[in-house]
């Protein structure tokens, strides 16, 4: 289309060569008529994303949804053509981090599951939502992978990084991980503090059984060496008594 647009001296030559003049007027139009389609097509762009961001700003995600089918009448041509054509603004975006040759899958009816038209409802929803500004990862899931590699050169290996990971959640998953991570730590901190006062609280407690074990033994002992000292003096008592008893024996 570049031959439509003419220097003025090149147009003044045409418009005098003989036959040119039809020619002349074919190009006019057709300069016109493409500045009128992009006129158009921007235009049409900008009323339907007005409508979509209203939308997104007054209703919640299932609301938001509903509402879109319904103006849509569940037209899977329409909402596809409306999901590419908010990809495409969101590509034009500085901060766009999948590359310009980067596309969405493509989506297609499945024998259970969700209706094609409520997928690409939903992938509006989430187009929408990072155009006004929420994280690219929520629509990470919806980039094909096959597309946004590059198809020359051979990528060198990259070591996987925090950074990377936290690509496939939003920062709000991020900051909850983070929350349970440093609320997991803290109890196995108290834990491991708890077993400790438990194994010290325990070594007391043999230390004290191991102890009066030992004074019970030692009474034990010292019983068994009284008992032993009784039976022993009794002895010597029936002894002594047995010989007294004995020379009146003989006297009778």
């Amino acid at each position: 289309m570049d031959s439509v647009y003419l220097t003025t001296l090149e147009r003044a030559q045409l418009e005098d060569s003989p036959g040119m003049s039809d020619l002349s007027f074919l190009l006019d139009s057709m300069a016109s008529e493409l500045n009128l389609t992009g006129i158009v097509k921007e235009d049409r762009f900008l009323k339907e994303y007005n409508r979509l961001v209203s939308w997104y700003r007054d209703l919640p995600e299932g609301m938001f949804i509903s509402r879109l089918l319904r103006e849509y009448k569940y037209s899977e041509p329409d909402l596809e053509e409306s999901r590419m054509m908010c990809f495409d603004a969101l590509k034009a975006y500085d901060d766009f981090p999948f590359g310009v040759q980067s596309d969405l899958k493509r989506r297609v009816t499945t024998r259970k599951g969700e209706k094609l038209s409520v997928k690409l409802a939903t992938d509006i929803y989430k187009l929408v939502s990072v155009m006004e500004g929420e994280d690219y990862c929520d629509i990470r899931e919806l980039i094909s992978l096959s597309k946004s590699r590059p198809s020359q050169g051979k990528t060198p290996k990259k070591t996987i990084t925090g950074a990377d990971v936290s690509c496939f959640m939003t920062s709000g998953e991020v900051l909850l991980l983070t929350d349970n991570v440093t609320a997991l730590q803290t109890d196995v901190l108290n834990m491991k503090q708890m077993l400790h006062a438990a194994e010290k609280i325990r070594s007391d407690q043999m230390k004290t059984f191991t102890n009066s074990l030992q004074v019970i033994k030692c009474d034990l002992l010292e019983c068994k060496q009284f008992m032993s000292n009784c039976l022993n003096n009794f002895n010597l008592s029936v002894n002594d008594l047995k010989l007294t008893v004995q020379p009146l024996e003989s006297a009778i």
